[in-house]
């Protein structure tokens, strides 16, 4: 079975603990927060995290520690991040995945290669189209077409960055219909096209493996 993501969970107590031992770890607590709204980062944030998160699945002791902290600073520092939920959301924490805004949000991320309209995922949710607009707006401040297709280029620019897979394979591979669709939403969201992406990320990478 293909992998589908890697996941690191820690409390929330043991880093106040942290916190309060080491005040340089102050920053976390803005993480922390801006968390519970559910924070979505850059394809080149992501690209810095995901060795570090790799690396957590084997090294030990001393070693351990310094990635955690290695793979925090990327995350407290990125300047590129958004949050996907509006600031009155608050998550209930007695039973948060159970939550329909949730289960939606998490319903997205899983199908986005799908072919996925605003009406399907209000059955989903067991609600009239026109509530659940309002609904998802509420939650993410945004209409539900934007959101889906923040997620879909985000996807995209991963695939763009870590394989040779054409764009226009890329394209279908994120849930756009046509290519044309698909080039005008990536450059709306990252002011370039995806071939051009892919070059500008590849030379910032040689030229970090140069220096």
């Amino acid at each position: 079975m293909p992998e589908r993501c890697v996941v690191l969970q820690f409390s929330h107590k043991s880093m106040l603990g942290g916190m309060e031992a080491f005040p340089e770890l102050g920053q976390i607590e803005r993480l922390l927060a801006d968390a519970q709204r559910g924070i979505l980062f850059s394809a080149a944030t992501s690209a810095k995290a995901e060795p570090l998160m790799r690396d957590l699945l084997h090294v030990k002791g001393f070693q351990r520690v310094h990635k955690f902290l290695s793979l925090l600073e990327i995350l407290t520092t990125a300047s590129d991040s958004t949050l996907l939920a509006s600031p009155s959301f608050r998550p209930d924490t007695q039973d948060y995945q159970s939550s329909t805004i949730n289960q939606v949000l998490s319903y997205l991320a899983d199908h986005l290669d799908e072919q996925l309209s605003e009406s399907d995922m209000a059955r989903y949710a067991g609600m009239e189209p026109s509530a659940f607009s309002r609904f998802f707006r509420r939650h993410t401040d945004v209409p539900f077409i934007q959101y889906l297709n923040r997620l879909r280029i985000n996807k995209a620019c991963e695939m763009l960055i870590s394989s040779d897979t054409p764009v226009t394979d890329i394209c279908y591979a994120c849930g756009f219909n046509n290519v044309s669709n698909f080039n005008r939403q990536f450059l709306t969201q990252k002011n370039m096209p995806p071939s051009r992406f892919r070059r500008y990320y590849r030379l910032n990478e040689d030229c970090e493996a140069a220096a």
